[in-house]
């Protein structure tokens, strides 16, 4: 369903706003497209006749060409429009998706992956840009903890989709469906997408990289974009160890864990619908101000659990983890919502860009300090509570800056 609604820039037709269903799919698509493939490495290495190290790379040039492709899409988009460059992005995610159902080696494969990701990229970044288009900013911060609440939830299910497609055939299954989904999401687009960014209100200036000299003079945003950055960093390293330290460490049952996840998940769910209410009462920056407050105090009581042992550490720090997973419905979006309106509206891709590639580069940084200790739980708790404190005092500094 459409809706009229107003723009942040004085439109050259009535503005109708694209389907949130349609965004929440084009921000998820990178996620998917990460997530439904990883229960597939082991078979990929054995059909290739390669070792788990050189499948591992496919998944690596992934994540660089999710970060590469967010930097050009984004000032590029405001310089020329959103719509163009949001369907070339899908047509070339397509592309590549082909060329991971027909790879006849592994090298193929980790090509075909990064144009994959290039294209996904697309989607990830512009969807936030149109939203800052089109939206009034009292609406944004809704509008953006919907969209982290899918791009969560596709997370936490792509690897179980994944699994059942492997059921039903090769691991080529799961790229066909992934380009079958770039399909639906290119055809989808293209009907349902109109331009969002006038040629009036597109930014100038004679370099391409001119927006990202505005963007980062602005204190304001870079903390903001520290702020967001340091949550999904978080999020990334609790998430990569908890397996080792639940499992691996603590002993517990792959089914024990699968309920573990899935309670999580659908604590996150709950506090993303919890956080769309309260927005209708209070400002994304109040919010902000609560979650990452609440991120340090769940990751302090998560330390202080370090002196004990056995189950009542091993219960401590799941409750821990489902409190601090369930903290980010609040933390993600708002974050975001915040971070965007704090750059000019002119470079809102570029704004879009610079949060996507930091929160992409952080997270793999910090993702392997979760198990980087013989002491698991040391490194799993140390590592959130650093990620929550540092969150706190950039978010802290922003709005001191945005005064």
């Amino acid at each position: 369903m459409q809706e009229s609604v107003p723009s942040r820039h004085p439109p050259l037709f009535p503005l109708a706003a694209p389907s949130l269903a349609l965004l929440g799919m084009l921000t998820a698509i990178d996620a998917m497209s990460i997530d439904i493939y990883v229960p597939a490495l082991p078979q990929i290495a054995r059909a290739m006749a390669v070792s788990p190290v050189a499948i591992q790379a496919t998944l690596s040039l992934f994540l660089l060409g999710i970060g590469l492709g967010q930097a050009f899409w984004g000032p590029l988009s405001d310089r020329v429009g959103r719509r163009g460059p949001l369907l070339v992005g899908l047509c070339i995610y397509c592309a590549g998706s082909l060329g991971c159902v027909l790879a006849p080696s592994v090298g193929w494969l980790s090509l075909a992956r990064f144009v994959q990701a290039i294209g996904a990229s697309s989607g990830l970044v512009l969807s936030r840009a149109i939203v800052a288009d089109i939206w009034p900013e009292e609406r944004t911060a809704r509008i953006y903890s919907l969209l982290m609440q899918v791009l969560g939830v596709t997370a936490l299910v792509s690897p179980l989709i994944g699994a059942g497609l492997l059921q039903l055939g090769s691991w080529r299954v799961i790229f066909v469906v992934l380009l079958g989904v770039g399909l639906v999401s290119l055809g989808w687009s293209a009907l349902g997408i109109r331009e969002s960014l006038p040629a009036g209100a597109r930014a100038g200036g004679a370099s391409f990289l001119s927006g990202y000299s505005r963007v980062l003079r602005r204190p304001a945003f870079l903390l903001a974009t520290a702020t967001s950055s340091l949550a999904t960093a978080a999020m990334f390293a609790t998430l990569s160890g908890s397996s080792f330290l639940f499992v691996t460490y603590y002993g517990w049952t792959s089914g024990e864990f699968a309920l573990l996840y899935a309670g999580s998940a659908l604590v996150f769910i709950g506090v993303c619908e919890i956080n769309q209410r309260q927005l209708k009462r209070r400002s994304a920056t109040d919010l902000l101000r609560l979650a990452v407050t609440l991120q340090v105090i769940g990751a302090a009581a998560m330390t202080a659990l370090l002196p004990l042992a056995g189950p009542v550490q091993a219960w401590g720090f799941a409750l821990g983890w489902i409190l601090l997973m369930g903290n980010l419905g609040i933390l993600l979006g708002n974050s975001v919502a915040v971070t965007m309106r704090l750059a000019p509206a002119e470079d809102a891709g570029t704004a879009s860009a610079v949060i996507g590639v930091a929160q992409f580069a952080l997270s793999a940084a910090i993702a392997p300090l979760a198990t980087l200790l013989t002491n698991l739980p040391a490194s799993f708790a140390l590592t959130t509570l650093a990620c929550a404190v540092l969150a706190w005092i950039a978010a802290k500094l922003a709005f001191r800056a945005q005064r």
